[in-house]
Order: C-alpha cells, then structure tokens, then sequence
C-alpha cells in the first residue's frame, strides 16, 4: 500500500508540474501577436476496489458504497 502512496503522489507532482509549466508559458506568452494560450487537462488513473458496494461488515452492516484506492493521474490531452 505504501508504493501504491508513493506513485500517486508522484503522478500527482508531476501533473502539477506540468500546469506550473503551462501557466508560466502563458502569462510569458500572452503578449506575443497571435500567441493561443495553452490548457493542461488531466484524467483519473484507475481505482482499485478495497471493498465491494453492499458488503457486510464485522457488525452485520452493509455498506452502501465501497472503499476505492485511486492510482494517480495523467496528462489527458497535451499542451500542444
């Protein structure tokens, strides 16, 4: 679970990473003549299922939704 921490919050650095960089391309850019700004969109990675919808617990209880685990994002559409 550890190295599973670890990658999201590196994917996620890194995604941040890359709007800083967009934002400052931008805002250096904004006055050059026919400059079109940039846009960074990102995505989920895929989610591990810890624990199914409508399972019972240790007290007999069920539970409405599950437990999901997401595994980072990623650049959607790159700055182009």
């Amino acid at each position: 679970m550890a190295i599973t921490a670890l990658y999201s919050a590196a994917t996620g650095l890194r995604g941040l990473s890359t709007r800083i960089d967009v934002i400052a391309n931008n805002l250096a850019n904004a006055e050059t003549t026919a400059f079109k700004g940039q846009r960074a969109n990102f995505e989920d990675l895929y989610y591990q299922e810890l624990k199914q919808p409508g399972t019972t617990d240790a007290a007999d209880q069920i539970s409405p939704s599950g437990i999901f685990v997401g595994l980072g994002t990623k650049l959607s559409k790159h700055p182009a």
